[in-house]
């Protein structure tokens, strides 16, 4: 049921937004957003699902080392693809900046600046699942 509220009240807040942004600043939100996500995706690469399955057998087993490593390794990977994806994105919708929608440079770098605290803040949402604090998970 909770699912089902919040889906709805996410479609309610896009129609709000849509009605106050307008058709062409509603399409450079939803570029920037898309974006966005696809910089989250490339981030993780799968490290937040790694991070589920195999930390608990890691804890289970007592191997410290290995839990300080996977930690380590995940955060250097999804903070350095992060900043390495905005870097190019930035880039490439700077050369493309004249061919741009006014104000569409602005929202996308401003995607770009949170989407690296997006994917560290989806590792710690995967670390805290497995840990089985799924509440603290959810909580932003």
């Amino acid at each position: 049921m909770i699912s089902v509220l919040g889906i709805l009240v996410g479609f309610l807040v896009q129609v709000a937004v849509a009605r106050m942004l307008g058709v062409a600043e509603f399409g450079v939100y939803t570029w920037a957003l898309a974006c966005m996500n696809f910089m989250l995706l490339v981030s993780c690469s799968g490290l937040d699902g790694l991070t589920v399955r195999k930390l608990p057998s890691l804890l289970l087993d007592r191997q410290w080392g290995k839990v300080r490593g996977l930690f380590r390794f995940s955060i250097a990977w999804v903070g350095g693809v992060a900043f390495a994806c905005a870097v190019v994105l930035y880039g490439a919708a700077w050369l493309l900046r004249e061919h741009a929608l006014p104000g569409a440079l602005d929202t996308l770098a401003l995607c770009i600046v949170v989407t690296p605290l997006f994917a560290l803040g989806s590792l710690r949402q995967s670390a805290l699942g497995a840990l089985k604090h799924v509440a603290k998970a959810q909580d932003r």
